[in-house]
């Protein structure tokens, strides 16, 4: 079967291109209506068969991936999909994503791929995780869990809407007392 997308060669019983990743045949499925919480069935009545509907849409290539750098719209470990890029740092990019099996906002940082490759400092990170979720405070962001999908490493955490400190200083160069106080008394809450 040929890619509809970037038109390469793949065998009749995949799903997926194996060089694009776009679902394979690129069209409409229809998929068993899910459960609701009284046990019914959610979803419209077709043709006297109830089903719902999803739209297939391709997947990012998974090469800008591999060096680290995802785009809106990409799908991460079948689950995350990528909504905007947060920041950049040292340890890697921050990203604003979606979990589609929580129905919820995640952050996700993904781990930059020369510092995945080593060991020792794959452990000591890993430690960090496991001592950073024992803490738990209003002013600290809690940290999910630690994970790898499609060569990539990446930790998800919780998702916090605003502005950081830095961005509001920039822009203001000056803050009022009336500004700083309650910045000043949630930082030492």
């Amino acid at each position: 079967m040929q890619c509809p997308l970037c038109q390469a060669d793949n065998p009749p019983s995949a799903d997926h291109c194996t060089k694009c990743s776009t679902p394979l045949p690129l069209a409409d499925m229809t998929l068993p209506p899910p459960s609701d919480t009284l046990g019914g069935t959610m979803g419209g009545t077709m043709g006297g068969t109830q089903a719902w509907s999803v739209a297939v849409t391709p997947r990012p290539s998974s090469e800008a991936a591999a060096k680290g750098q995802l785009e809106p719209g990409f799908l991460l470990a079948e689950r995350f999909e990528i909504l905007a890029l947060l920041g950049q740092g040292g340890m890697g990019a921050v990203y604003k994503a979606r979990d589609n099996e929580l129905e919820r906002l995640v952050a996700i940082k993904l781990i930059r791929p020369e510092l995945a490759s080593h060991p020792e400092i794959l452990r000591r990170f890993k430690q960090e995780l496991i001592l950073a979720r024992e803490v738990t405070h209003r002013n600290v962001i809690r940290i999910f869990d630690l994970g790898q999908a499609q060569g990539i490493k990446f930790i998800t955490m919780e998702f916090v809407e605003g502005r950081d400190l830095r961005g509001l200083i920039h822009e203001k160069v000056k803050l009022t007392v009336d500004e700083a106080v309650p910045i000043i008394l949630q930082i030492g809450a």
